[in-house]
């Protein structure tokens, strides 16, 4: 579970691998803190997995990311390409 994907079962569609990570600057990372928070199932109240918490200064690297990204050529897109990039 402290991995950045966990493999999960679904009734209708199997087996598949499920991110637990932050997704800043185009991949999944952990939190900075090293902090996580559990999922649970609300019928069973059964522990699912654990995902990866955000801190301010994973909010601090996102928006340094997005911002980066924006200096460079997507603000040159206009905002429909720019969609369709993201």
């Amino acid at each position: 579970m402290s991995g950045l994907f966990v493999e999960l079962v679904t009734p209708h569609s199997g087996k598949y691998m499920q991110p637990t990570g932050l997704f800043i600057n185009n991949e999944f990372v952990k939190g900075v803190d090293g902090k996580t928070l559990e999922v649970i199932n609300p019928s069973t109240e059964e522990v699912i997995t654990s995902v990866h918490a955000a801190s301010e200064k994973d909010v601090d690297l996102a928006v340094s990311a997005v911002r980066k990204a924006f200096d460079g050529s997507l603000r040159k897109e206009t905002p429909r390409n720019r969609g369709k990039l993201l």
